[in-house]
């Protein structure tokens, strides 16, 4: 991490006693090395959010594909209109068949043929 060889930690250590003083030598060490766990957890946490706000960010973009994908292909509407075409040329359908029977009824003086069987059918 700092590049530090046996010699500069021996000048550290004796720099370190000469200031602190023996005494307190070991509290000062226990400090710096809560100092130092604190940076790196500080460290660690805003990495870590830096990742999840990249994941988040990458959800949120499959979220808005997925989202178009579904609107481009969006099943319902082509549903919905294939019933409709399917309604109208039933309708259409219906109104030919009504017609044609009107006609027939009209060509056959009120009396409706049954073409299956033959017979007639009188109104009452």
């Amino acid at each position: 991490m700092f590049n530090i060889g046996i010699v500069e930690l021996v000048i550290l250590f004796a720099a370190a006693v000469v200031v602190v003083g023996p005494q307190d030598l070991p509290k000062v060490a226990r400090w710096i090395a809560r100092v130092l766990r604190s940076i790196r957890n500080v460290i660690n946490e805003f990495s870590s959010t830096m990742n999840i706000e990249e994941e988040l960010k990458e959800v949120k973009e499959a979220g808005n594909l997925l989202k178009e994908s579904v609107r481009e292909i969006n099943p319902v509407a082509e549903v919905t209109e294939e019933l409709q075409k399917l309604k109208q040329a039933t309708q259409a359908d219906l109104k030919i068949l009504t017609d044609l029977k009107s006609g027939l009824l009209d060509s056959s003086g009120g009396q409706d043929k049954n073409p299956i069987s033959g017979s007639e059918k009188k109104e009452t």
